[in-house]
């Protein structure tokens, strides 16, 4: 799969959890976050592929699972931003909705970023794209281990410094959540990390828990 022009995606302003929205033309910077993690209802899930909607609609929004957040928040000593949320389901006071399009702004900080799953390569090159800069001091992108595609040769193996495996199937969470029902993911995951190194350095690559805690080393990447 080949990732599409960011500037095709006319979609995704950036929010701070007390603002209305933006300016799309302006630049957000870091601000403290106001909304606090334990504010989010950790029991709720959702299916991390269709999801079931009243009248039979469907939506993208699944939120991280909590407990890994929470780790690599943890490891990083917080996050500053989240690129790809909503005013139900995102994790960082200050973040991005759909309507935002953080493909259109400057991300700036510890970025947190869990797209939708259909453009995962155009946030995979933005992210990127932002270390090189050095705007972002790094980037952490959930995405669907999706190995044979074009995009995850290009951006993940190109420019991944950490790749992070998951060992089983993740628990996506939400505000749309399927009763009674923990829905594993129909496909596997996997973390990505970038930072200033992206394309300098070959990637560290291992085996992690749902948490994100490495079990075992698998090796470094080369370049490709």
């Amino acid at each position: 799969m080949s990732s599409q022009p960011i500037s095709n995606l006319d979609k995704w302003t950036c929010r701070d959890s007390d603002s209305t929205t933006t300016d799309n033309h302006s630049t957000p910077q870091p601000m403290q976050a106001k909304v606090l993690v334990e504010s989010v209802d950790s029991t709720s899930t959702t299916f991390a592929g269709r999801q079931n909607f009243p009248k039979g609609k469907s939506k993208p929004d699944h939120r991280t699972p909590i407990d890994l957040f929470d780790n690599i928040s943890r490891i990083v000593g917080g996050f500053d931003v989240d690129a790809c949320a909503s005013h139900q389901n995102h994790l960082v006071g200050f973040y991005f909705t759909e309507e935002d399009n953080s493909l259109k702004h400057d991300w700036h900080g510890k970025i947190w970023c869990n797209p939708p799953y259909s453009h995962w390569g155009d946030f995979a090159e933005k992210a990127v794209q932002e270390c090189l800069k050095g705007n972002a001091q790094e980037v952490w992108l959930l995405i669907p281990a999706r190995t044979d595609t074009r995009a995850f040769h290009q951006w993940i193996w190109g420019y991944g410094v950490e790749i992070r495996f998951f060992k089983g199937r993740l628990y996506f969470t939400g505000p749309h959540a399927l009763k009674g029902n923990k829905a594993a993911a129909p496909f596997p995951n996997v973390l990505v990390k970038f930072n200033k190194n992206s394309g300098k350095v070959p990637a560290r690559v291992m085996s992690i828990d749902r948490q994100g805690n490495e079990i075992h080393p698998i090796g470094m990447g080369a370049f490709l």
